[in-house]
């Protein structure tokens, strides 16, 4: 619903209040995400674990420990499916198969590569377009994004009809 992320912040409020006052004399980022709550800087994880925790647990919240997880510096640290270490980015994963699929659209023309990839929705190139956007918005700086956006624009383009 469009309504659920102004719910979990409502909700939520009382908790990011106390969490704010209790990391304030620290240097720590804290961020929430619907119930997804992260932690940046240096600090000692367990006693943030462990207070944080005791703070949830006051106002009525549990922390799913299965999903709690703690990543050093030079370990992969994502959230909510973006990588957050040096800089902000999409999973290398779907970073190369943008760069695939519009090498290839390039190379051999959308219709024969929606074929080749078994692509059947009428809408493709908009999703690429949303994709790239979305990868665009994370990280504004990739000029292969930018590279890759126009390419994509130049085949909706092509592939648009006109009726006057």
């Amino acid at each position: 619903s469009p309504t659920s992320p102004v719910l979990s912040n409502i909700i939520a409020s009382k908790l990011d209040y106390e969490i704010v006052k209790y990391i304030g004399k620290e240097k720590i980022r804290y961020t929430r995400y619907a119930d997804d709550l992260t932690f940046s800087g240096d600090f000692c994880e367990g006693d943030i674990i462990k207070n944080v925790e005791r703070i949830a647990n006051r106002l009525g919240f549990q922390i799913n420990k299965k999903k709690t997880r703690v990543r050093k510096r030079n370990q992969r640290q994502e959230v909510t499916g973006i990588v957050v270490n040096e800089k902000m980015q999409l999973d290398r994963k779907v970073r190369k198969r943008i760069r695939s699929d519009v090498y290839y659209i390039q190379k051999y023309g959308v219709e024969s590569h929606l074929q080749h990839i078994g692509e059947t929705r009428e809408n493709y190139l908009y999703h690429m377009a949303g994709l790239i956007a979305y990868a665009s918005f994370i990280n504004p700086y990739d000029e292969d994004l930018k590279k890759y956006e126009s390419v994509i624009k130049e085949e909706i383009n092509k592939s648009a009809i006109f009726v006057e």
